[in-house]
């Protein structure tokens, strides 16, 4: 069996025990309620990945998710990394979307819990990949902190970035500020993505997560076509 497969396969049976209060997807039932989390939506639901227009009439350009989302995802695809732990993100949810269809997706209800599951898959020999906003960012600080960075837990960090531009959100604008000086300060290479550079851009981020280490790559919020 593909080792891929096995690992996802492990990470769905140790999830059902309820003892744990994961959440995760689950493919036969619309909602699953686990003790002590939140309730979360199966991966096709529109509430975890949503449709490319948000409250108020923003709205993603149709064009610019087809080309930079699918870039990312084929980029991904294109090297053995897996499994993926992902957070919801509006952003990101045209990569999301295209991701879920793999059988090594998982959703997660918080960024540390994502953090923690990936450390235990690359400890197993996996390359695993965390994809999160930055404004849950800060929920990670800590497990990157004293687990990721010092043992240089190899995995690939995917952040969306909010609070910049063209983000204007106030509330939104600390952690914009803080992502990129905390990954600094954690020795965490980082690069953020640029449509003509995304497969060299990955390519140099799997060079790095290959090799034994961390690295991330930022998403600025118009990426994948999002607009205030």
């Amino acid at each position: 069996m593909d080792r891929r497969i096995l690992t996802a396969s492990l990470i769905r049976a140790t999830r059902d025990a309820p003892s744990h209060g994961w959440v995760h997807s689950v493919p036969d039932s619309r909602v699953r309620i686990v003790p002590d989390c939140r309730v979360h939506s199966a991966p096709d639901s529109p509430e975890t990945h949503p449709e490319p227009r948000r409250a108020g009439g923003e709205v993603f350009s149709e064009t610019r998710e087809k080309t930079a989302a699918s870039l990312v995802h084929d980029a991904l695809a294109n090297r053995p990394l897996g499994p993926y732990f992902a957070t919801p993100c509006g952003i990101l949810a045209p990569l999301l979307k295209q991701l879920q269809e793999r059988p090594d997706y998982f959703t997660v209800s918080r960024e540390d819990n994502a953090v923690g599951e990936a450390s235990g898959a690359a400890l197993g020999g996996m390359l695993p990949v965390v994809l999160m906003q930055n404004s849950g960012f800060g929920n990670s600080v800590n497990a990157l902190a004293s687990l990721i960075a010092p043992y240089r837990i190899p995995m690939l960090l995917i952040v969306s970035m909010r609070g910049v531009h063209p983000d204007p959100t106030p509330e939104n604008k600390g952690m914009g500020d803080l992502t990129e000086p905390i990954l600094d300060g954690l020795g965490i290479s980082h690069r953020t993505l640029h449509e003509e550079k995304i497969e060299h851009q990955v390519a140099e981020a799997f060079a790095t997560v290959e090799g034994g280490d961390v690295s991330a790559l930022l998403v600025r919020p118009d990426l994948f076509g999002w607009s205030a």
